[in-house]
């Protein structure tokens, strides 16, 4: 899972190793990704083009 989502540009948080977070440099978006055993949750406003873009390569079974 941690080259996975270094691979799509998320750091790791220093303090958890289950949490990942994504700046967009150019529209300051942030992506906030937390990793419990098999479920992955994605934090992060509705219009971010980032978590459309995540939205398309994962299955996403709520979206609020």
């Amino acid at each position: 899972m941690i080259k996975s989502m270094l691979a799509l540009g998320f750091k790791q948080y220093k303090y958890n190793a289950d949490m990942y977070y994504f700046i967009n440099k150019e529209t300051k978006e942030l992506v906030i990704v937390i990793v419990y055993i098999n479920d992955v949750y994605f934090i992060s406003s509705k219009d971010s083009l980032l978590f459309l873009e995540l939205k398309q390569k994962f299955r996403i079974k709520r979206s609020l």
